[in-house]
C-alpha cells in the first residue's frame, strides 16, 4: 500500500491503511461525517428559509418561486406542409414546385426571388422549359422531371464528383443541364444532364456511339463531338469542349441586312451540307452485334415515319390545339410527305442515322474545322436531313423565308442529294415544326388565340416553298 493509497485512506470505507477489515466495521455501511452538509430542514426554518431538495421536511420552493424558475414549456413543432413527401418541396407560399394541376402551365416560385444561372440554383425559364416538355411525354415523366428539378443541385454535384470535376459554370440551355467544367487531368469537358427515363439521351448517345471517328467534310473538316463517357439511363454525358466553340450562325446573324449576308448564307449552307455527309451512317439493323449494337439506344431513336405521321394525325383529325394552322398548308405539307415516303426506293434513298436537328446552332467552330453537337437520332431518308437548315436561324426573320428555295439548292449541292428531295423534306419539316411548337404551348398551359412569333416564322417558309 504506497502513500498516497494511504492518505486517502478514509475513501476506503471499513479498512485499515493496510487495506485490512477494521475491527467492528460493517461493511458497506458509510460513517457519518461531522461537522459538514447542509441544514437540516427544522434548522432552516427557523431561519425562514427552505431546504432546496424537494422531500426533505421544510425543503422545496414555494409555489412563487417555482414558478419563477420553471423553464417556458416550447410548443411543439408543427411540420412543414408536404414534408412527408420528399418531392413536394416546401409547400405553401414559399414551395419550391407547385403540384401541377391539369391544363395549367407547370410553375416554380422561389424563396427570396433568386433567379441565377449558376449551379446550385435552378433559372426558372429552365425548369419552366423542362417541364413543359415533361408533360408532353406523359404524367410519370412531368412527375420525374418535377423531382429532377427540385434535387437539380444535388444532381450537378453528385455527377460532378462522380467524374471527378472541378467548379462548372452554367451554359444557357433548353431542356438540359450543361455546365462547362475541367476533369481532375486538367481536359476541360462539358456534363450535360437531362431527366432520367427520358429517351432522347439514350438515342442521343446512341448516335455519338455510332458516329465516334467519323468526320470529313468536302468543303470543310466536319466532326461530331465527342463523347467521354455517359450514363444514358441516368440521363447524364461527359463530352468534350469545344472551342472556341461559335455557332455557325454567329456570322450569319452578323451579316443579316448587310450587302455580305448572300455570302455568309451560302457559306453556312455549304457548311451544314458537308456536316450532313460527314456524320451521315447506315441505319441500323435489329441483328447488328458490334460492341456498339446498344439495343436500348437502337430502340429509343426517332424516326421520319414516325414523324410524318403526327403530321397526318393533325391533317386528318384537326386536333383541336393546331386549328390555327391554316388547313391548306398542312394538308399539301401532308401529300409532300407521303410522296416522298413512297417514292424514296425508286429514287434511291435508302434509310440511314440521321442527326435529326442539324441546323446552325449545333454546328460549332473548332480548331481547324467544325463540329456537331446535340444530335436527336433519327432514321429516315437523308434528305430530311439538312431541311432543318432552310428555316433556321429563326433570328433570321423574314431573310429566310426570302431565302428559301435558294438554301434548298445550295444545301442540295453541298450534301450531293436531289434537290426536289431537299425542297419537299424541308416543306414537311416546317410545318411539323409548327405542329411541334404548338403542341408544346398546349402542354404548359398556353392557350392563345395568337399565332406565337416562331410559329409564323417557320409557316412563312413553309408558304414561300409550298409556292
Amino acid at each position: 500500500m504506497d502513500r498516497r493509497r494511504a492518505r486517502r485512506g478514509h475513501a476506503v470505507r471499513g479498512r485499515d491503511l493496510h487495506g485490512l477489515p477494521r475491527a467492528g466495521a460493517r461493511p458497506g455501511r458509510r460513517r457519518p461525517r461531522r461537522g459538514r452538509g447542509r441544514p437540516r430542514g427544522d434548522a432552516l426554518r427557523g431561519r425562514g428559509l427552505r431546504h432546496p431538495r424537494p422531500g426533505v421536511p421544510g425543503g422545496g420552493h414555494g409555489r412563487a418561486g417555482a414558478a419563477a424558475r420553471r423553464r417556458p414549456r416550447r410548443r411543439p413543432r408543427q411540420p412543414r406542409p408536404g414534408a412527408a413527401d420528399p418531392r413536394a418541396g416546401a409547400a405553401g407560399g414559399a414551395a419550391h414546385l407547385h403540384r401541377v394541376p391539369a391544363g395549367h402551365r407547370p410553375r416554380l416560385t422561389w424563396p427570396g426571388g433568386r433567379d441565377l444561372r449558376e449551379p446550385g440554383r435552378v433559372d426558372r425559364a429552365f425548369a419552366q422549359h423542362v417541364l413543359a416538355a415533361a408533360a408532353e411525354e406523359g404524367p410519370e415523366h412531368l412527375a420525374r422531371a418535377r423531382a429532377w428539378v427540385e434535387e437539380l443541385p444535388a444532381v450537378v454535384d453528385r455527377w460532378r464528383r462522380h467524374w471527378r470535376l472541378g467548379p462548372l459554370t452554367q451554359v444557357p440551355a433548353s431542356i438540359h443541364w450543361v455546365g462547362r467544367g475541367v476533369r481532375d487531368d486538367g481536359r476541360p469537358c462539358v456534363l450535360k444532364l437531362a431527366v432520367p427515363g427520358a429517351p432522347q439521351p439514350l438515342a442521343e448517345v446512341h448516335w455519338l456511339r455510332r458516329t465516334a471517328g467519323q468526320g470529313h467534310g468536302a468543303a470543310a473538316d466536319v466532326r461530331p463531338v465527342r463523347l467521354l463517357d455517359a450514363r444514358p439511363t441516368a440521363g447524364a454525358q461527359l463530352l468534350e469542349l469545344v472551342e472556341p466553340g461559335e455557332p455557325l450562325a454567329a456570322p450569319l446573324l452578323a451579316a443579316a441586312g448587310t450587302a455580305r449576308f448572300a455570302a455568309a448564307d451560302d457559306a453556312a449552307c455549304e457548311v451544314i451540307g458537308s456536316a450532313a455527309r460527314a456524320v451521315r451512317r447506315p441505319a441500323p439493323v435489329p441483328r447488328d452485334d458490334d460492341e456498339r449494337a446498344d439495343p436500348a439506344g437502337r430502340a429509343a431513336l426517332g424516326s421520319v415515319r414516325g414523324h410524318l405521321r403526327e403530321l397526318l394525325a393533325v391533317a386528318e383529325l384537326r386536333d383541336p390545339r393546331h386549328l390555327l394552322l391554316p388547313a391548306r398548308l398542312v394538308e399539301v405539307a401532308a401529300q409532300q410527305g407521303r410522296h416522298l415516303l413512297g417514292t424514296a426506293a425508286a429514287a434511291g434513298q435508302a434509310d440511314a442515322l440521321l442527326h435529326g436537328d442539324l441546323h446552325h446552332d449545333n454546328v460549332l467552330s473548332a480548331a481547324g474545322g467544325w463540329v456537331v453537337i446535340d444530335p436527336h437520332g433519327v432514321v429516315g431518308e437523308p434528305a430530311y436531313e439538312v431541311a432543318a437548315a432552310v428555316y433556321n436561324p429563326f433570328r433570321l426573320g423574314e431573310l429566310a423565308a426570302g431565302r428559301a428555295v435558294v438554301r434548298c439548292d445550295r444545301l442540295a449541292q453541298a450534301s450531293q442529294l436531289p434537290e426536289d428531295r431537299v425542297r419537299g423534306w424541308a416543306l414537311v419539316q416546317a410545318v411539323l415544326s409548327a405542329v411541334w411548337s404548338l403542341s408544346g404551348r398546349t402542354a404548359a398551359g398556353d392557350t392563345g388565340e395568337a399565332l406565337p412569333g416562331d410559329v409564323r416564322h417557320v409557316l412563312a417558309v413553309a408558304e414561300r416553298l409550298a409556292g
